[in-house]
């Protein structure tokens, strides 16, 4: 049974739908290898939607996989990257099934290939046949399980595609599972949208946990202030038996005061569409934490996405008072979860407080004071690096007024920092503020600081974080061509201060940033009341540049050197978008050193509709690097090899020493050169071995390259007796596999492989073995 964007307010009223186009269709399940799904239709991938699902084979390969439904085998693809070896077969009903990351084909389909393998003389293969050519029946071997391709693990990819090539949701389409465990909530983000917005007390985007108040209905506890246009997002799952990753939902909706102003289903979606992930969920969050949140709203780019209703609202404004908002997702199995909450507009209210030490109460009497009357305060214990230490609550003194009073006792607040979080009549949180209980003498001048420029969908926050409580916010000098101005920043943590949101065109030509510490504050008395230059005011000074380059114009920014180069084409961005660049201190991975240092491309957080150009010039004070090329800094990986573009002539490279390349999304890049050649482990045969001729049936070896990596089996070659042979490379597992067709004749044999990385290091090793 399923819910529907379209008959939605029915769902909510407790009524299943049971009319659902698509649903007559029974499908064969498509392998034996288990019925454990480990990722859905929709979840997020970079840059695109996953397309079907992935079905668990317990870690192993070689289980049967199944024809779902009678048919033809349209096309047979083999290859190293991407879905490795897959069948396509085109049902009866006209749709189409996908097989991904096989091992094999079913015997007379895998003879085919290797004929017609030798025939070609390559691995990578792309076939395609007539209806009369390769039938098959319902329930036929067709194939076995592998991890063929670009993969992390042995299972099987199973996608539905309608005779348009539409992606289908498999589980909405005729492919049966027992789903009843139910979606959960985790959270809610509410997203500023404005520069002048004010969202549960911040400028940033907030995130509240959900609280589970019974079987799949959730609460937020406190109500949520808003000023200015915003949006919500959920961070909400499915949860699937036995599976620890988390799939996407089914469906969800967003109803305020009893009117829907969001809904999505994932039935369908057109590979055009895929980069659109990035606008339809909270791409932020996806980055920083690998979060998944599904926004509540739509942009201007993503409103046409063919699974998002028509009538779904681009922002939230709110009226005075209060607003019930009510969040539903579901599933592929009809199990629903709830999420309810309350909003309410309230324009921004300052706390203020201060600490005097009393003898009688033996600790610091607080006293607050705001211009509404508060309903209880938070209170947070800090040491001066920064760290949560204690917290405690409490409601605010009968009858409600705008003054309150509260001792920190001497062993709970000796050398803390406190921070409080007033909670105002309407149960909205407030901007918290914050008391030094730190002695001067314990406080250091000696601090590191750092700078973060975040890039939200409400405009540029600059974030300045010290490493020890700073007693005074710093402020933040902003050089631009039209001359520097001078910004406050606001204390959101003891070691961290945000600046104002800014307008793009307050940023346009940055050139440099300037963090401006006073320590006017300590003690006169005090040998560190001064700050490393001697003065009680000192400056940080950050060579950042920066350009707002506009959605449908050309863009250009480059360091002060000019060594380093962006160009932006029009329909990079989908919206004017802050780029910016500073200089980065990561190290080389081992095996390679730096040709250039690496620099920060910000923003990280915003989606690219297109790619950029990326361009580095060599030093000219030594010889050209041999094996260099252009890397980009994964947070989980490492440093990955980025494909080099425009022309590959030697000549052109000696006399421009310009290396190239195209990019999607803020990262660090650097200029780094390979000093190592691929590392070839020779597994089966060994040198010098002797084997019987019935116990060496295949040849197997890894090829290991740390720094750029092998790009496919073309870079790597097996001659066995002078002879060229035509191998299995698999990218995942590195390793190197082939099949002797026919048992080695009795005597010596010689075999020579070479591996060349992408930077152009080449490794090779001859091997002699010896049959008896």
């Amino acid at each position: 049974m399923y819910f529907s964007c379209r008959y939605h307010h029915l769902a909510a009223f407790g009524l299943l739908l049971l009319a659902v186009p698509g649903l007559a269709q029974d499908y064969h399940w498509p392998t034996e290898a288990s019925r454990k799904i480990t990722a859905t239709f929709g979840d997020m991938r970079p840059r695109r939607y996953h397309a079907g699902l992935d079905i668990a084979t317990r870690g192993t390969s070689g289980y049967e996989v199944y024809a779902v439904e009678d048919g033809y085998v349209e096309r047979l693809l083999v290859g190293t990257q991407g879905y490795g070896k897959a069948i396509y077969l085109r049902l009866k009903d006209r749709r189409l099934a996908v097989y991904a990351h096989l091992q094999k084909f079913a015997p007379g389909l895998e003879r085919r290939v290797r004929t017609l393998q030798e025939r070609q003389g390559k691995y990578a293969l792309d076939l395609r046949f007539g209806r009369s050519d390769i039938p098959v029946r319902r329930g036929d071997v067709i194939a076995y399980t592998g991890d063929t391709g670009t993969i992390s693990g042995p299972h099987l990819h199973f996608e539905l595609r309608d005779a348009k090539n539409r992606p289908l949701n498999p589980l909405a389409n005729g492919i049966e599972f027992e789903d009843e465990a139910g979606p959960e909530i985790a959270s809610l983000a509410i997203i500023p949208l404005s520069p002048e917005t004010v969202a549960h007390g911040s400028p940033l985007p907030s995130i509240i946990p959900a609280l589970r108040t019974g079987s799949r209905r959730y609460v937020i506890a406190d109500t949520i202030a808003v000023a200015g246009p915003f949006g919500l997002a959920v961070e909400a799952y499915d949860r699937l038996p036995e599976v620890r990753y988390r799939p996407t939902l089914y469906g969800l909706s967003l109803t305020v005061d009893g009117i829907r102003r969001y809904c999505i289903q994932f039935d369908h979606y057109g590979f055009e569409e895929g980069q659109l992930v990035e606008l339809e969920r909270d791409y932020a969050q996806w980055r920083r934490q690998r979060t998944d949140f599904h926004r509540l709203f739509t942009a201007p780019d993503n409103d046409s996405l063919s699974f998002v209703q028509s009538r779904s609202s681009t922002k939230l404004k709110l009226g005075p008072g209060y607003h019930r908002f009510h969040i539903k997702v579901w599933d592929q199995g009809g199990n629903t979860a709830v999420l309810q909450g309350v909003l309410a507009y309230t324009p921004p209210t300052r706390l203020e407080a201060s600490a005097v030490w009393s003898d009688n109460e033996d600790g610091w009497v607080i006293t607050l004071d705001s211009s509404t009357p508060l309903r209880q305060y938070h209170i947070f214990l800090f040491d001066i690096r920064g760290r949560q230490v204690d917290q405690f609550s409490h409601r605010a003194k009968q009858p409600a007024g705008r003054q309150q009073r509260f001792v920190v006792p001497r062993n709970t607040g000796q050398r803390r920092i406190v921070q409080i979080v007033g909670v105002d009549r309407w149960g909205a949180r407030l901007e918290p503020v914050h008391l030094s209980l730190v002695p001067d003498k314990h406080l250091s001048n000696q601090r590191k600081f750092t700078l973060q420029i975040e890039h939200l969908d409400s405009g540029v926050i600059f974030q300045v974080s010290s490493d020890y409580y700073l007693p005074l916010p710093p402020e933040l000098l902003l050089r631009t061509g039209g001359g520097v101005q001078r910004y406050s920043t606001r204390m959101v943590s003891p070691v961290d201060f945000v600046s104002p949101t800014f307008y793009l065109s307050q940023l346009s030509g940055l050139e440099e940033v300037i963090i401006r510490v006073s320590l006017s504050q300590f003690r006169k008395d005090s040998p560190r009341e001064v700050g490393p230059t001697g003065d009680p005011t000192y400056e940080i000074r950050l060579p950042i540049t920066g350009v707002v380059v506009p959605p449908t114009k050309r863009g250009r920014l480059s360091d002060v050197t000019g060594d380093f180069q962006l160009d932006f084409r029009p329909g990079t961005f989908y919206d004017s978008t802050f780029v910016w660049l500073s200089m980065s201190e990561t190290p080389p991975p081992k095996g390679a050193r730096l040709v250039m240092l690496p620099v920060k491309v910000g923003p990280f957080t915003r989606p690219y509709k297109g790619p950029a150009g990326l361009k580095m010039l060599a030093p000219t004070n030594r010889l050209l690097p041999d094996h260099a090329g252009i890397f980009y800094l994964d947070q989980r990986t490492g440093w990955e090899f980025m494909t080099p573009t425009g022309a590959a002539d030697p000549d052109n490279l000696i006399r421009t020493r310009a290396y190239r390349t195209l990019f999607t999304s803020g990262e660090v890049f650097a200029l780094l050169e390979e000093t190592e050649p691929p590392v070839i482990d020779l597994l089966r045969p060994g040198d010098g071995a002797t084997y019987r001729q019935a116990d060496l049936r295949r040849i197997r070896f890894n090829i290991e390259d740390r720094v750029a990596g092998i790009k496919d089996e073309t870079a790597i070659s097996l001659t066995l007796d002078d002879q060229s042979r035509i191998f299995e490379y698999n990218t995942s597992r590195k390793a190197v596999t082939y099949v002797l067709p026919t048992l080695l004749q009795r005597g010596k044999h010689k075999m020579a492989i070479t591996a060349t990385d992408q930077l152009g290091n080449t490794a090779a090793r001859n091997v002699t073995f010896f049959i008896e």
